[in-house]
């Protein structure tokens, strides 16, 4: 078995959600590590192009649910 190290991401952007489903938002993200340099890392996207993730929002309360 091998262990797969988890990523935990967290923003620092404020969600302003007047406009939801509607509005459009950008966040900044900073990745990385507690063990190694930044020059010995090397993060790439999964299609070697760009990222995409699909989020499902529980409106009510201001919470992201599940993240993919």
């Amino acid at each position: 078995n091998l262990l797969t190290p988890h990523l935990l991401v967290k923003s620092g952007k404020d969600a302003v959600n007047f406009r939801f489903p509607f509005d459009e938002q950008t966040c900044s993200l900073k990745f990385g590590s507690w063990s190694h340099t930044e020059e010995s890392l090397n993060l790439l996207h999964m299609d070697g192009n760009r990222a995409e993730f699909a989020l499902e929002y529980q409106p009510d309360t201001g919470t992201l649910v599940n993240i993919s």
